[in-house]
């Protein structure tokens, strides 16, 4: 984190001397702002957040002795290097009543200086490093009760009851975002720009590429507000990102449908190449798709039996071709789940299968965002109905280097397939046609069990605690570590380590 810094003395020549002393960007420190008398420092404090002062004792208008007073009883946080010229103990002491950090006398030297701000810097970075853990844990608290009222087993005044701060909203609204790289940042800069509105934001981690954001407000037009900066921000991005926005409800009503909507209508980014914002109509009626599938499911059927490629490749693009005119994500979802149930069923692809196939398609859909891209998956298991895949030796090689740098950066929890693609000089949509066909199964799916079993073994140990653990296995948030090991290991982290705790007990007593 970069620290800002204000240099105040009355000298021009002594400020420029003390910014020439100190090495910027080596230490991580930004120059916020010179001011000559203590007023001007109080107008910077009021414009920006202040990290540390390097004061001079004796300015005009207000001195440092009574900026650091005002300091310590409006900006607490705000470190402060008082330079004085004064070899006094009185002035000394009239500093560290006033919450001063270091007391420098000049004319300073470099070596002095640096130690005082290498003291103060450690300091503010220590503070900030327990600040983002209370608020990652408060956000983890407020995540575990909210999902309570979404389920039914809690009320929202109950919650307000705790986190008096919720009151004074009566209205929230989910929007979810799909974003293929740097997620959780996406997620912060939008929650802050959310917050800057004074609007609460949490946010639910669904999968690697997907986040659902909910947003507490006062009233319900502040919907039109929410809107506008989804849309500036959306604009915005370079990578690609696509945000469904839900309607505005009543924190008083329930939850769940508007929740499970926001999550399922984010596919509709399917149907939109560029980066983009959808707002949901207010009034939504749902197709039905029986005829379209029991065709599809009879047509495939037969494809397949002709065991020819082409006719296949064919036929899928045909499908995809009815997809992209309908524009619908259920019919996607749909259409996607029985050509998966039908591979399954008839030809025992994906082969082996861990979950249902409903869950499988579901992961498949939710990790890509092209249409093109979800038609190549398809094809690929398609093909490997028709006929068994001959392994090539070079496909073998590529995919050793694949695991390899799987197993040496998978604690990173940004790394991605693209990332992996390029350290290796191939295209992403080759080299996952190439894993899938050595492996079966995607490049993300392996990644998702290897760092799954990272933490079961860590937490068999017992050595470290559960949000160690999640960071050490490549999730930068708990709640969706948690949220993920239960889906696959059926009970939580902490239910898992302590029944291995209880059983090492066990050993030991009749040891």
């Amino acid at each position: 984190m970069p620290i800002h810094v204000v240099i105040a003395d009355d000298e021009y020549f002594i400020r420029k001397r003390i910014i020439k002393l100190i090495p910027w960007e080596d230490l991580g420190l930004t120059l916020a702002g010179e001011a000559e008398n203590g007023e001007e420092v109080l107008s910077l404090l009021a414009g920006h957040n202040i990290d540390l002062l390097i004061l001079d004792i004796k300015m005009p208008k207000l001195s440092g002795i009574e900026v650091a007073e005002y300091v310590k009883q409006h900006t607490p946080n705000t470190h402060i290097i008082i330079l004085s010229g004064y070899d006094d103990f009185r002035y000394a002491q009239a500093a560290i009543r006033t919450g001063a950090k270091e007391y420098l006398l000049k004319p300073v030297q470099q070596k002095e200086l640096l130690q005082a701000i290498h003291s103060c810097a450690a300091s503010i970075r220590a503070r900030s490093d327990i600040q983002q853990c209370l608020k990652q844990y408060e956000q983890y608290e407020w995540r575990h009760h909210l999902s309570a009222i979404r389920d039914g087993s809690r009320s929202y005044d109950d919650f307000c009851n705790l986190y008096q701060e919720f009151s004074q909203f009566h209205y929230s609204v989910y929007c979810t975002m799909y974003a293929e790289k740097s997620l959780l940042q996406k997620i912060q800069d939008l929650n802050q720009k959310l917050s800057q509105m004074n609007f609460t934001c949490v946010h639910f981690q669904e999968s690697e590429c997907i986040c659902i954001l909910q947003t507490f407000v006062p009233e319900k037009e502040c919907f039109q507000h929410i809107q506008g900066i989804l849309t500036d921000f959306v604009h915005c991005q370079n990578d690609y990102i696509y945000i469904y926005l839900d309607e505005i409800f009543s924190t008083q009503s329930n939850w769940t449908p508007y929740y499970q909507r926001s999550l399922h209508l984010v596919t509709e980014r399917y149907f939109s190449s560029d980066s983009g914002l959808c707002v949901r109509p207010s009034h939504h009626s749902k197709p039905k798709f029986e005829e379209e599938v029991l065709l599809l499911r009879k047509n495939l059927l037969s494809v397949l039996h002709t065991n020819e490629e082409d006719t296949l490749c064919q036929y899928i693009r045909q499908v995809f071709q009815s997809l992209s005119e309908k524009k619908s994500c259920d019919y996607l979802c749909l259409v996607v789940t029985e050509i998966f149930t039908i591979y399954r069923l008839y030809f025992h692809i994906p082969e082996p299968l861990t979950q249902s196939i409903s869950d499988f398609a579901n992961a498949i859909i939710a990790v890509e965002y092209s249409l093109s891209d979800l038609e190549s998956e398809v094809i690929f298991y398609g093909l490997e109905c028709i006929h068994k895949i001959k392994i090539v030796p070079s496909d073998v090689a590529m995919c050793r280097k694949v695991t390899e740098y799987l197993e040496q950066h998978f604690h990173d929890s940004a790394l991605s397939v693209s990332e992996i693609a390029e350290n290796l000089r191939i295209t992403p949509s080759y080299l996952g046609s190439i894993f899938k066909k050595i492996h079966h199964c995607s490049i993300v799916q392996y990644l998702s069990t290897l760092r799954m079993e990272t933490a079961k073994k860590l937490l068999r140990e017992g050595d470290l605690k559960i949000t160690e653990i999640a960071e050490e296995s490549g999730f930068s948030d708990v709640y969706y570590f948690s949220k993920k090991f239960k889906k696959i290991c059926g009970c939580s982290p902490k239910t898992y380590a302590n029944s291995f705790q209880h059983k090492n007990t066990l050993t030991q007593t009749k040891c």
